[in-house]
């Protein structure tokens, strides 16, 4: 084996480890991020919601399926020291079609964007 065989070699072993080291680590921050924000109130995957969406110049709540819920989470210190965190819930949404289902282009709405559908209008 010539010596560039064996650091090819060398670096594909270490590409190996660095994947499945990343894996463990996206896997890891995903369970921090639900353990950080499991206490707030949110909307899950596939829930029915409102939105505001323009229409002919007014705006309307108009239900939308939640096909993607994206947690973001940032601390720091202030310049004299003190703790500061952010959370942030926002949401990736089909829009209920003239036909009824929900698809064509996602639109992204945050946590406070977004209403429960009313129960009456459920049953």
């Amino acid at each position: 084996m010539s010596k560039l065989d064996e650091l090819i070699a060398e670096e594909d072993r270490l590409r190996t480890e660095w994947q499945i080291a990343k894996v463990r680590l996206d896997e890891a921050e995903h369970a921090t991020l639900v353990e950080r924000f499991k206490d707030m109130e949110q909307f899950e995957e596939g829930d029915i919601v409102l939105v505001q969406r323009k229409l002919f110049g007014k705006i309307k709540w108009w239900p939308a399926r939640i096909v993607g819920v994206h947690l973001t989470y940032h601390e720091g210190t202030t310049k004299d020291g003190r703790p500061w965190e952010t959370k942030v819930i926002a949401y990736t949404v089909f829009l209920k079609q003239a036909d009824g289902d929900f698809g064509g282009t996602s639109d992204s709405y945050y946590h406070t964007q977004v209403q429960a559908v009313p129960e009456e209008a459920v049953a």
